[in-house]
């Protein structure tokens, strides 16, 4: 039998990205619109939360500590105080990150949106990004803004 329960009782106006820190046995996800990272514990249920100045869309941890994450206008990093300091800026105002993982090599792969949902459906602008070891990687417009990276 399943034993379903609530982890954390944090209500996310767009809750994404769930990752789990397995040697602290939390899990980690962000509430895109409320600029917000959280992390629960799976034995105690208590929920941490930072605040940023801008939008997490995306996020892994990073292989030198801390975590890597897509923004609302490019990658940056988070130190283990939970401090953003910024990597790479260069999304334009029409642009966000939608969602984005990290593979087993260790890329942290992400995909943009287009913010107007005109412009996203006739254009299907978007772009597939990778982020390896601090250089950016990447395919040009209009990679499909569908891929699902959950």
């Amino acid at each position: 039998m399943i034993n379903i329960r609530e982890l954390s009782s944090q209500v996310s106006d767009l809750g994404e990205g769930p990752i789990w820190i397995d040697d602290r046995n939390e899990v980690m996800w962000v509430d895109i619109s409320k600029k917000k990272l959280h992390c629960a514990g799976f034995d105690s249920g208590l929920t941490s939360t930072w605040s940023f100045p801008t939008s997490i869309c995306a996020f892994a941890e990073n292989f030198n500590g801390g975590y890597i994450a897509a923004t609302l206008v490019g990658f940056a990093e988070i130190n283990a105080q939970g401090e953003l300091h910024p990597m790479h800026t260069f999304l334009d105002s029409k642009m966000r990150f939608n969602d984005g993982k990290a593979d087993a090599a260790g890329r942290f792969w992400a995909g943009t949106t287009a913010l107007d949902r005109w412009e996203l459906c006739v254009r299907l602008v978007g772009w597939m990004l990778t982020w390896v070891h601090g250089q950016l990687h990447g395919a040009e417009p209009p990679a499909h803004p569908g891929l699902s990276l959950s």
